[in-house]
């Protein structure tokens, strides 16, 4: 009815909410192993797409595994706790504090996170920068730089009062483990989302 009235948005909240009431009454039916592994499914369902309802809730997953994993690495680059992979450059960048070779491409945070959390999206940046393995926990950041813009000098400013706490944090290992981390997640949102908006998760 209320799609016939023009209402989708309204038409979607009644789904939505028919098929969580569904999917506890399933829930109930079940043994309490499959029960909990059932549960876990719905809930990520529910966040991810809706269940195949809101199928632009994974988009906006997907977006925020961007936003956490730039921040990230932006910490890891002022650390100097990312590294190039080419043996030359690597032994330039350790010799001159952090700086690289002109051949090189340089670290670029934001695409080297769209490559970890978005499938089959690739620039370079993953096959050329890696966790340094040498790099000591906690050293000094490296300095800002900031042009003579004042609200770039602000955001930047932010940006490292925000990240600060990561420092401690941000060892080649823990480095690793997110990297991979993410990349599943981003497969995972990836594969709901297009499942979502192609209709193979349907609502019961």
């Amino acid at each position: 009815m209320l799609r016939e009235l023009g209402d989708d948005d309204g038409a979607k909240c009644v789904l939505h909410e028919l098929e969580t009431r569904t999917r506890v009454l399933r829930r109930r039916s079940l043994n309490w192993p499959l029960r909990w592994f059932r549960f876990g499914e719905d809930v990520f369902s529910d966040a991810t797409v809706g269940y195949g309802i809101y199928p632009g809730r994974a988009g906006r997953c997907l977006l925020g595994l961007i936003a956490v994993d730039w921040l990230v690495h932006w910490r890891a680059q002022r650390m100097k706790a990312m590294a190039p992979m080419d043996k030359e450059a690597y032994a330039w960048f350790h010799d001159h504090q952090g700086n690289i070779p002109d051949y090189h491409q340089p670290f670029n945070p934001l695409i080297y996170s769209l490559e970890n959390c978005t499938p089959l999206v690739k620039f370079g940046q993953d096959d050329h920068w890696q966790a340094d393995p040498n790099a000591p926990i906690g050293q000094t950041p490296a300095p800002l730089v900031v042009g003579k813009s004042k609200m770039m000098s602000e955001v930047l400013g932010w940006l490292d009062r925000l990240t600060s706490p990561l420092d401690r944090w941000l060892s080649p290992i823990a480095l690793r483990w997110f990297r991979w981390i993410l990349i599943g997640l981003g497969w995972l949102l990836a594969t709901f989302f297009v499942a979502g908006v192609s209709g193979i998760i349907k609502t019961n």
